[in-house]
Parts: structure tokens; sequence; C-alpha cells
């Protein structure tokens, strides 16, 4: 089984490694986040644009 480096964490690029379904919530946690920072940023521009 290949392994992965995505965390930059040995202990969690082994268990992502290791079990998939580690590896499916983590990247839907990822994208989740990642959403939620640009629609963050996208109000803090809107709001400093209204100023």
């Amino acid at each position: 089984m290949p392994t992965l480096t995505i965390a930059q964490n040995a202990r969690a690029d082994e268990l992502l490694s290791r079990d998939p379904l580690a590896l499916l919530i983590g990247m839907l946690l990822d994208q989740h986040m990642r959403r939620r920072r640009a629609e963050r940023w996208q109000r803090q521009l809107l709001t400093s644009a209204a100023r």
C-alpha cells in the first residue's frame, strides 16, 4: 500500500495511508474548511468595501 504524506504529521499520514475512510473524511473536512474560509474572506471584503 502506498504511503501518503499529506498532513505533515507522521501519525496522521500513517492513519490516512492505511484507512480509506479516514482519508475520505479528511478530504471532505478539508474542502469544507476551505469553503468556510473563502466565505469569511468574501464577507470581510464586502464589509470593508461598504465602508
